[in-house]
């Protein structure tokens, strides 16, 4: 055990590929079997909404921060919803030192990505902002802290800021005559949450004369490693014509091809997998079946 130890130091991604060429991971999970999650909602009186998300050792704080501005023009009849995220100063061992440019470059994309993710998703009904049309709006910043990152930040990220939110209450809001706002006696009102975007990232592993290794949830060390990294996020609506509605949006980084039966195949997990986190830290929404093969 100690040899094995000092080789998967010495040769890190010798020792994953002959790990994974005998269907073994190096925390001993099966390929599509998920760390363990938490959720508590919250947690921090400072903010507005709060949220801690555990994936495993990777540790995600939310807070959200509320203020109202005057909105532009072109946007008068929504508010704003804006995502900030930040590494902690010991979340990861990669980032420091002269690596601490490479940990701003990663938050501001993921800053950039989770903020579209939202907005485009619509998971809040930014019509509900409004406290008087083009004059006053709420704005929502949603600020992640990467406390600890072991691997899967973007789905512990989006969990995180999706917590958050659901946590989040507006204040009771109203403009006098001389154009200030007064805040109002009356219980705070919860956001209007109108779709729940679940996150599932992959990794893929192709040696060349074996199948491409599909991992679920992977580790910090699988996803520098690995050949290709492709993250699915269901989005399940509530208030659609139906019962409810699965839309998704694909995120694939790397330069391994995915063909159309292994994405049929980590959509139909992610699927699988959006059911079970939907039950067990939003049980108040359900989800209907999807059929993937489209």
């Amino acid at each position: 055990m100690a040899a094995a130890a000092v080789v998967g130091a010495m040769f890190p991604e010798m020792l994953m590929r002959k790990m994974l060429e005998e269907d073994i991971r190096l925390d001993e999970r099966s390929f599509l079997h998920a760390r363990d999650v938490s959720v508590n909602r919250g947690c921090f009186s400072s903010a507005d909404g709060s949220a801690m998300v555990k994936v495993g050792r990777t540790v995600v704080a939310a807070g959200t921060n509320l203020s109202v501005i005057c909105p532009s023009a072109s946007r008068g009849g929504e508010g704003i919803v804006r995502v900030t995220v930040e590494f902690g100063p010991a979340c990861s061992s990669r980032f420091q030192q002269f690596r601490y440019r490479k940990a701003n470059l990663k938050a501001l994309a993921l800053s950039a990505y989770l903020t579209r993710i939202i907005n485009e998703a619509r998971v809040v009904d930014l019509t509900s902002l409004v406290v008087k049309e083009d004059a006053a709006v709420w704005v929502i910043d949603v600020n992640l802290t990467c406390l600890n990152h072991g691997g899967n930040l973007e789905d512990a990220a989006m969990l995180a800021a999706l917590s958050a939110l659901i946590d989040t209450k507006l204040p009771v809001l109203e403009m006098k005559d001389n154009e200030t706002m007064a805040e109002v006696e009356g219980d705070p009102v919860p956001l209007v949450i109108r779709s729940f975007p679940i996150s599932h990232t992959f990794a893929l592993f192709d040696f060349g004369n074996l199948p491409v290794r599909v991992l679920l949830d992977p580790t910090d060390d699988e996803e520098e490693h690995c050949h290709a990294l492709v993250t699915v996020i269901l989005d399940v609506q509530r208030g659609a014509d139906k019962d409810e509605e699965h839309s998704f949006f694909l995120n694939k980084a790397g330069g391994l091809p995915v063909n159309r039966k292994l994405l049929q195949r980590v959509i139909s997990e992610a699927r699988t997998r959006t059911e079970a986190i939907l039950i067990k830290f939003f049980p108040e929404q359900g989800t209907v079946p999807m059929d993937s093969s489209k």
